[in-house]
């Protein structure tokens, strides 16, 4: 999803200046298809890069953490997938994946 994305914002005029990925396999793919990129290992590492924003296309139940660490940096977050899910879609595609439903977040309140 990631590459995919970072295709998709370069078409539109983004400037993908790094990418993360614990796969070596799928890293040496993103840097055959992003030159010049910062390529990282554990997403903490990008937190050390002067970013404008950043596109979160690990699972989406594990965003919190990193948004909450690049917003803590000034980063812009956008997240790889829509929050808006129905109860039946999102425990369906969950179901599928893991044999059990995903609990689905409520939205935040402040």
């Amino acid at each position: 999803m990631g590459l995919h994305l970072a295709d998709w914002c370069r078409r539109v005029g983004l400037e993908v200046v790094a990418a993360c990925d614990r796969d070596p396999e799928r890293r040496a793919v993103a840097q055959a298809q992003l030159p010049g990129a910062v390529l990282v290992e554990r997403w903490q590492e990008l937190l050390e890069h002067r970013l404008d924003g950043v596109v979160l296309a690990n699972d989406f139940d594990e965003h919190a953490p990193l948004a909450i660490a690049f917003l803590d940096r000034g980063c812009m977050c956008c997240p790889s997938r829509r929050r808006a899910w129905t109860l039946r879609k999102e425990s369906g595609s969950s179901r599928r994946r893991t044999g059990r439903p995903r609990p689905i977040p409520s939205p935040r309140t402040t």
